[in-house]
């Protein structure tokens, strides 16, 4: 079952961004912190108030989740006026990849999308998250923009 997120999923749902972010620390060091807790519960809670933490659910065990925001461009001087989907997230537990979970979150949230009058789904995708943009590019995303970068060693 795909649901909106609820106060009570924060200790499932913190441990998936916990792995999903020890991912990306050991991929990036120079770029993410070691952490104990990536979310603290209040934060989490905002973020169920605000709707934006949607998850999918098999007998009472959340097993994926797509955490997004809301971003707003109106009254650019050189771009359109835009409702931006932006997806932070998409996770689904390592034993239950390949089973069609991402996919249903993905479908569920472009669906929310239009139902809210969203121009757009955005996300960033890591480069070495190869699975990940194979993933995104089979639900018919594209490259936008690519966002390169050099460490310039002063930390």
């Amino acid at each position: 079952m795909i649901r909106f997120a609820e106060y009570k999923d924060f200790i499932q749902i913190s441990e998936m961004l916990y792995d999903i972010h020890s991912m990306h620390a050991k991929a990036e060091p120079n770029y993410y912190k070691n952490v104990e807790q990536v979310i603290s519960e209040n934060d989490f809670n905002n973020e169920i108030d605000r709707k934006h933490i949607i998850v999918y659910e098999d007998n009472k065990k959340i097993t994926g989740y797509v955490m997004f925001a809301d971003m707003i461009i109106s009254n650019h001087p050189i771009i359109k006026d835009q409702k931006i989907l932006m997806i932070d997230d998409i996770y689904v537990a390592s034993s239950e990849r390949g089973k069609g979970i991402g996919r249903q979150l993905f479908n569920h949230i472009e669906k929310f999308a239009k139902d809210n009058c969203y121009t757009n789904i955005d996300l960033n995708v890591w480069s070495f998250n190869v699975n990940a943009f194979k993933f995104y590019k089979s639900m018919g995303m594209r490259e936008t923009r690519i966002r390169m970068s050099k460490n310039t060693n002063l930390l």
